[in-house]
């Protein structure tokens, strides 16, 4: 059990690397970055705070070391509003990257900084009302199955949990998975006409679907049946498999970039990678996508 800790905790610190690597190569581009990559670079600051030193500890030791929440009810809450903030902005800038893809694209337009800041703080004030209501009282933050972490409790089905699953589900899943049916489809319909496919289409809504469907499927099981006879360990596998978002994040846009695949060879090795080299890995990549 520890030695499968310490294996997993090795595995997010690498993935915390390549989304750290996103976020600083943000910091360093100039004012014409183009949109794509500064929604891009917005997903890696969302899933970013979900692998922090603060989250692995959080995630981690309770598991092996204390085997239940040890911050108390109040820690509780702040966990539970600092995932849904990350996570619901991650959503967010998902759907943000589809739509903007298909403008660069379908329409040969790009958007102007100015505009992509905005969709940029937008997205994260959307996020953080839908993640405060909890703590206003519509819906509630409690511990998961196995204690070691803090969710949206689903456990009671009441009116208001209710309530606030279906806004919840409608505005930051049901919405943004139709932008990005409807983009990627534009897309793929426009590389299948010049016949050069630059990325897999299909990919982005697939991991989304993957990574959340099983937990918004529990989730809405629950707004009309009760789950608690489901055991603990069982209950926990829709919200583990979403807590894989972030990793597989990392690998769809980052290291399906080659901008991103230069700064990450860069970043490991030390070498720059000139402009035609990065040419070549992307024409490798597309026969690995």
């Amino acid at each position: 059990m520890k030695d499968g800790t310490h294996a997993r905790r090795t595995s997010s610190i690498v993935i915390w690397l390549l989304n750290a690597d996103g976020a600083q190569r943000f910091t360093q581009q100039p004012v014409t970055l183009p949109s794509c990559q500064s929604h891009n670079h917005r997903l890696s600051y969302s899933d970013l705070p979900e692998y922090s030193p603060e989250t692995l500890q959080t995630e981690y030791i309770p598991l092996w070391q204390f085997q239940y929440w040890p911050y108390g009810s109040d820690g509780c809450q702040i966990h539970g509003f600092h995932g849904f903030l990350t996570a619901l902005a991650s959503i967010s800038s998902s759907a943000a990257i589809a739509w903007d893809r298909y403008h660069h694209y379908c329409t040969r337009s790009r958007l102007q900084w100015s505009t992509a800041a905005s969709m940029m703080v937008f997205a994260w004030l959307f996020a953080a009302f839908w993640a405060v209501m909890p703590l206003l009282g519509w819906g509630e933050y409690d511990y998961e199955p196995l204690r070691t972490c803090c969710t949206l409790d689903y456990s009671k089905g009441d009116r208001n949990y209710v309530t606030f699953l279906f806004a919840l589900s409608t505005f930051n899943f049901m919405i943004p998975g139709f932008i990005m049916l409807t983009a990627y489809q534009s897309i793929h319909q426009k590389f299948r006409k010049t016949g050069h496919f630059k990325f897999n289409t299909g990919l982005p809504l697939k991991t989304l679907v993957v990574c959340w469907g099983p937990y918004c499927l529990l989730c809405s099981y629950a707004a009309v049946e009760n789950v608690m006879f489901i055991p603990p360990k069982y209950r926990m596998i829709p919200a583990l498999i979403a807590k894989t978002a972030p990793t597989v994040d990392a690998f769809v846009y980052a290291l399906g970039n080659e901008n991103y695949r230069g700064g990450i060879w860069q970043f490991l090795t030390g070498q720059k990678i000139e402009k035609a080299e990065v040419m070549e890995k992307k024409l490798t990549g597309r026969s690995f996508q």
